[in-house]
């Protein structure tokens, strides 16, 4: 087994979610690879890498090597 080096970036949008995040922010993917770039930039050895990808519809699938399954548990219900 190789020893793996894994970091965490969550990034937070003063009340927002990310959907109004990237609604109320014009020049979200460009703020988006500049941070990328930025990354690469400081960070040159350590590769930065995509692990999911959020698209339009409902529910949550997980796609790895074995196939695609839906998730049915749910997280935490902020307004409850």
């Amino acid at each position: 087994m190789t020893e793996e080096k894994v970091v965490l970036i969550c990034a937070e949008a003063g009340g927002l979610t990310w959907p109004n995040w990237r609604k109320s922010t014009p020049d979200a993917n460009q703020k988006i690879a500049a941070f990328v770039d930025a990354w690469r930039k400081q960070f040159p050895g350590l590769p930065l890498t995509c692990i999911g990808k959020i698209t339009a519809g409902e529910g949550i699938a997980l796609r790895d090597q074995h196939g695609t399954r839906t998730l049915t548990d749910h997280g935490y219900a902020h307004f409850a």
